[in-house]
């Protein structure tokens, strides 16, 4: 209801960085998945209090979506150019996801908003998995879904309503 929605909406925007995928813990400790590097994982909230706004609107306040980027750094426990090089191109990966997405706000097919703007709150950077690289970024926002308006019209429809109204008496 609330991610499915946010997270096609983000991708397009980030797929130039890197492969983007759903984050599911594909690099956690004793998780048995393959995955290919350089690449982006976005996290979206799983457990998150949502308000009922009214009109068929509910939103999630205080949501924080983190972007896991990792990348090859296969001599990272030895100082070389090529290690440097690694990290470099690292760093203006973070610099270029963080471009996109201070101030964006997220859109659905028909214009509603999904997330208000992304705003930086917290970064970690470079830890170190076997020969990767991985930084988190994670911005704050506001998730907003409309799937409890299903045969209502949306708060911004001015077209005509048909009524049924039966009078007995």
């Amino acid at each position: 209801m609330f991610i499915y929605p946010v997270y096609k909406a983000l991708k397009p925007h980030l797929t130039g960085i890197s492969p983007v995928f759903f984050y599911t813990g594909q690099y956690a400790a004793g998780k048995n998945t393959n995955y290919i590097s350089p690449v982006l994982y976005i996290e979206l909230p799983r457990d998150a209090n949502a308000t009922f706004w009214g009109r068929g609107i509910r939103v999630i306040k205080n949501a924080v979506v983190k972007l896991h980027y990792l990348s090859n750094a296969p001599f990272h426990q030895h100082d070389n150019t090529v290690q440097d090089s690694a990290l470099q191109a690292h760093h203006n990966t973070l610099i270029a996801i963080n471009q996109i997405m201070q101030g964006l706000a997220l859109r659905n097919e028909h214009g509603r908003l999904l997330t208000q703007q992304f705003i930086p709150v917290g970064v970690s950077e470079l830890a170190f998995n076997n020969a990767h690289a991985i930084s988190v970024l994670s911005y704050h926002t506001e998730l907003y879904d409309y799937s409890t308006h299903q045969g209502a019209p949306p708060p911004d429809y001015t077209g005509p309503i048909e009524l049924n109204i039966n009078i007995q008496g």
